[in-house]
């Protein structure tokens, strides 16, 4: 297998599982929506183009590890003691076997500090800056995203209202470095 047949098994693995929405998003996706909002973000802001090709990549990449575990969604992290620890270890471990023995070596290093902690604020020497926080950000926006534009095409469940209202939450608490609110007023502005 190659690593590109291995990251192309993300475009049929479906977001929100067991949640019915419209439209339905896989992981392939939502990480190529998170990917262009990082992008677009520093465009704004006049990133460098270093931070700016790291952002994208960073975003690309973020959910990779879930070709090889899978989605464990966020409340079953968030409530098991331990279990987020535990599936990073495992996920740093599969990616060390399987993943990075499909890429040629002299881009390992720069790999992992696009993959590992992608929400984790970064600047090395060697590699440039990753906007981490903010990145989350977009992450958490894209699934907003995701659950109001499926609420709003009339395909809703107790379990996405939930979602849209702890994302919204969220946002709304920690997303000023993205200017979330604005972004969520013209969403809602937006006809769909």
């Amino acid at each position: 297998m190659s690593f590109l047949d291995l990251i192309g098994q993300l475009r049929f693995q479906q977001r929100w599982t067991r949640v019915p929405r419209i439209p339905q998003t896989t992981v392939l996706g939502h990480s190529l929506l998170v990917a262009d909002m990082m992008y677009l973000h520093d465009l704004e802001s006049g990133a460098d183009e270093r931070q700016k090709y790291n952002d994208f990549f960073t975003g690309l990449f973020h959910d990779l590890p879930e070709v090889l575990t899978k989605d464990v969604i966020s409340p079953v992290k968030a409530n098991v003691s331990g279990l987020a620890d535990l599936l990073d270890d495992y996920e740093h471990e599969l990616i060390e076997s399987k993943m990075m023995p499909l890429i040629p070596e002299s881009w390992r290093a720069e790999f992992s500090y696009l993959l590992f902690d992608p929400f984790m604020d970064k600047d090395e020497d060697r590699f440039g800056k990753v906007a981490g926080k903010e990145l989350k950000m977009c992450d958490v926006m894209c699934a907003y995203i995701e659950a109001n534009v499926s609420r709003r095409y009339g395909i809703s469940s107790v379990k996405l209202n939930e979602g849209e209202d702890s994302l919204f939450k969220r946002l709304e608490k920690e997303g000023d470095c993205i200017r979330a609110s604005d972004l969520m007023r013209r969403l809602n502005e937006m006809r769909i």
